[in-house]
């Protein structure tokens, strides 16, 4: 019995052993089936961000556009201006429109500068963004004054320009004369993603119409990029890589290290494995520890018992009964000391039983004398119906 236990839980030991084969495969296949879905997630996740900041942004472009239409279309100062250019009071129309305008700082983005002149009479006013530095503010209004370009006839029109070298976007219209212009930096339109691709994490590029890059240039030819079917490509290896395209005319290329990386993933699996090696070696361990220090010595006991018995069969069978003669002996001693203490206990018995007796002797005298002396007073005073009931 005992030995088909110790194999019960060798058999136990060894099937946890081999049961650890199928839940490494499956804990590794559910590892990697998360970190392919999370991947996935995370693309999904991307997408949905620059889906809805790129529509915030167009919303805005559009906001910006029909604003400066709407100013040079029916603003009073405008009308004025348009009108009277010569007046003494053009400077005010021009403040006046200049304030109308500048509210989209507030209304859409504060990185919108404006730029109000009449053509006629040859003085304007601008409104800078307080993000962008004077020097470079002052460079993009002389390029909107000298680019004769942007106020081609009546209407708005809008471009990409690049000036002391950062790319800045230009909406300008011009209507009888009257000039409307606002720009900005498109690091700052973009600016949103350094919260949605953090530096740490990854890298965006801004492109023109033309596929050409905007920011970031020798990132983007080191890498390759190219644009083929509407879908970027380029040596971003496992990265996720994603691109829009803005109703401005600029496009964004966004770049994001997957979370975890290839690396980290490597890792966890290898936890995994090796999580699994150390509780296969601790059954295997268990087994060797139970076969070294218990079922050997058990076995060897055993042995040794079934030995002795053979042993002392043989001397029983060929005559040598020393042993067995002593064994009797003690036995019969054991008998006798058994014998000894019960007359032991009897004769301890039988002197407190006379002592017993002894005393209750003792105390019938007493009870006779008081019985006597009882009678001899009642006596005295002759009762004789109670002493006749006492006695």
């Amino acid at each position: 019995m005992k030995t088909h236990k110790r194999r019960s839980v060798i058999r136990l030991l060894k099937v946890a052993c081999l049961l650890l084969i199928p839940v490494a495969l499956i804990a590794l296949s559910v590892t990697l089936y998360t970190l392919y879905r999370a991947q996935d997630d995370q693309q999904e996740q991307l997408d949905a961000i620059l889906d809805y900041q790129v529509e915030q942004l167009d919303r805005g472009y559009e906001q910006v556009t029909y604003y400066i239409a709407a100013a040079l279309a029916s603003n009073e100062s405008v009308r004025s201006l348009q009108a009277r250019p010569n007046d003494i009071l053009a400077p005010y129309w021009i403040q006046t429109a200049l304030d109308t305008v500048s509210q989209l700082q507030k209304l859409v983005n504060p990185c919108f500068s404006f730029h109000v002149w009449s053509e006629r009479r040859g003085i304007g006013g601008t409104r800078r963004s307080e993000l962008d530095e004077y020097g470079e503010n002052r460079a993009v209004e002389v390029f909107v004054h000298a680019e004769e370009g942007l106020f081609d006839g009546d209407g708005l029109q809008s471009r990409i320009v690049t000036v002391g070298g950062s790319p800045w976007l230009v909406v300008a219209g011009e209507n009888r004369g009257v000039r409307i212009a606002g720009w900005c930096r498109l690091e700052n339109l973009f600016s949103f993603m350094d919260s949605v691709v953090p530096p740490e994490k990854g890298y965006y590029l801004l492109v023109d119409a033309d596929f050409e890059p905007l920011t970031g240039g020798s990132l983007f030819y080191d890498k390759g990029f190219t644009l083929s079917d509407g879908e970027v490509r380029g040596d971003t290896g496992r990265a996720l890589t994603a691109c829009r395209k803005t109703g401005m005319g600029a496009g964004l290329i966004a770049v994001s290290r997957r979370t975890p990386d290839p690396g980290s993933a490597g890792i966890f699996v290898l936890s995994v494995l090796v999580l699994c090696g150390i509780t296969a070696g601790a059954c295997f361990y268990l087994i060797y520890y139970f076969r070294r220090h218990i079922q050997q010595p058990i076995d060897a006991l055993r042995r040794d018992v079934t030995r002795y018995a053979g042993e002392r069969r043989f001397t029983r069978r060929y005559g040598i009964a020393e042993l067995d003669d002593v064994a009797d002996a003690f036995n019969g001693l054991e008998e006798q000391v058994g014998a000894l203490k019960i007359d032991i206990y009897e004769e301890k018995l039988r002197r407190t039983r006379t002592e017993l007796e002894f005393l209750q002797n003792q105390i019938k005298h007493h009870f006779f004398v008081n019985c006597f002396s009882i009678l001899y007073g009642m006596a005295e005073r002759r009762p004789y119906d109670r002493i006749q009931e006492f006695c």
